[in-house]
């Protein structure tokens, strides 16, 4: 929907931006820490960057949040959320097990959401579409979020027994 009614530009930069800033925020609103002038100024940084790549000056700010621009923003603020439960999950699940539950989750969420829009159209869609489809879920994604779990998980590991010795 974003994609469809936001401006797909302003989408890719809101994101890359504004998840870790939320992500940012969220920590340390749980944890009840107040950024330290070198955080704020790199976050004030990173809000700048953005609006220097939006060109922020040239749109006009309720385009910016009007139709599905706020999409991207929900998009970015869902992602932050998923960031500090991989890192919390990360401590306690195998990467494997949580990489098939948010894929589960994600699956079911992304029908119930397609299912007023009708299924006829994506099971007419043809081998071709299907392969595509198969290979991106598959393949690409689960395979890239695994490993990037594991490696996460061999690091952390490696950290902690830096720090032991």
């Amino acid at each position: 929907m974003g994609l469809k009614n936001g401006l797909a530009g302003a989408g890719g930069v809101l994101v890359t931006t504004m998840n870790p800033i939320f992500t940012y925020v969220f920590v340390h609103t749980l944890q009840k820490k107040l950024p330290s002038i070198r955080e704020g100024i790199g976050l004030l940084l990173g809000l700048v960057g953005g609006c220097i790549l939006l060109r922020i000056w040239e749109l006009n700010l309720n385009s910016l949040f009007n139709s599905g621009n706020i999409f991207f923003l929900l998009c970015a603020f869902s992602w932050a959320f998923l960031s500090i439960n991989s890192h919390r999950a990360g401590q306690n699940v195998s990467p494997l097990l949580y990489s098939f539950y948010v894929f589960a989750i994600g699956t079911l969420l992304d029908f119930f959401i397609a299912l007023p829009h009708g299924l006829e159209n994506a099971l007419n869609a043809g081998a071709n579409f299907w392969f595509h489809i198969l290979y991106l879920s598959v393949i690409s994604t689960t395979f890239g979020t695994t490993v990037y779990f594991l490696l996460l998980l061999s690091w952390v590991l490696e950290l902690r027994v830096r720090l032991s010795f």
